[in-house]
């Protein structure tokens, strides 16, 4: 049952079609048939248009002119098993669906669009999604038959996952992080355990991957614990057991530095780096202590 903005009711049965009740009394049916079949929700917009929807033929849209419905096609969704449907704000209504995850009837441009869901736990996009709420706070939740209930939050975070649980956006291989750092150019440096680093765009997708080679002389160190720019644009690498080293990242070329120990051995492990304002490097170690490397001149 639905009673809309003109104080009419509508009652949607499940082998009778749809009735439509006025305040004075007048009755009306739509009867199912062979497109208007197994009608299952409705839901009005902001212009008081009614849509129904039907579990066998999708999407259909009240027309008060003609007084009938008009079924909204749109390529694969013309037949969309429509389950449930929800207004959010003035020009999208939710549509959940029995098989065909959620999507999106966009009411200005009158078409029906993808609104894929990001999850890890199953195929979003043949849930069956039977129930959609927006609480006060905006939030937007699904219930899924048989797969529990999502949140989409009305604020997020801003994080986005980027590894290997994830099916889309994977661009950093499967070792734990490291390091990470954003060098000017906007590459993000992520130095990993056992498998080198990994240089991506901004947006996640990925640019260059270095690891060992067999000239391990000039290459990157398997297990890279920091990462860092400085003013000149230098690129430092820490890592676990080959020391430090000057990274080239065009070429993946590393030039390694001494760092001699109180004992004259080379420092293995480097842990952190950052710089002063006097050009000059300091050098976190683990087991050998701490160093200070004059940029200019790498004494």
């Amino acid at each position: 049952l639905y009673e809309d903005r003109t104080e009419t009711l509508w009652v949607i049965t499940d082998d009778k079609g749809v009735f439509r009740i006025k305040k004075g009394g007048q009755t009306a049916n739509y009867p199912s048939g062979k497109d208007f079949m197994w009608p299952s929700c409705i839901c009005e917009d902001n212009r008081g248009n009614i849509y129904i929807g039907c579990l066998k033929r999708g999407l259909f849209r009240y027309d008060s002119q003609a007084d009938k419905f008009v079924h909204i096609t749109h390529g694969v969704h013309s037949s969309l098993p429509v389950k449930t449907l929800t207004r959010m704000g003035d020009n999208e209504i939710y549509i959940g669906t029995d098989g065909n995850g959620m999507k999106v009837y966009n009411i200005s441009r009158q078409v029906v669009e993808d609104s894929r869901i990001i999850t890890s736990a199953f195929d979003s996009d043949k849930a069956k999604v039977h129930s959609i709420l927006k609480d006060k706070q905006g939030n937007i939740w699904l219930g899924f038959f048989q797969k529990g209930v999502m949140v989409l939050p009305t604020i997020t975070n801003g994080f986005k996952y980027i590894g290997y649980k994830s099916s889309t956006h994977n661009s950093i291989g499967s070792g734990c992080i490291m390091s990470i750092c954003q060098s000017r150019d906007g590459t993000i440096w992520v130095g990993t355990d056992n498998d080198g680093i990994y240089g991506i765009h901004p947006d996640g997708n990925p640019k260059v991957h270095f690891v060992q080679t067999a000239d391990t002389a000039y290459s990157v160190s398997p297990t890279i614990m920091s990462v860092y720019e400085d003013s000149n644009r230098n690129l430092w690498i820490g890592s676990y057991r080959d020391g430090l080293a000057r990274l080239n990242p065009l070429t993946g070329r590393c030039d390694y530095m001494h760092l001699p120990d109180k004992n004259g051995q080379n420092a293995q492990s480097i842990y952190c780096m950052v710089e002063d304002n006097r050009k000059q490097l300091w050098i976190g170690s683990m087991g050998a202590g701490l160093f200070r490397m004059q940029l200019d001149t790498k004494k």
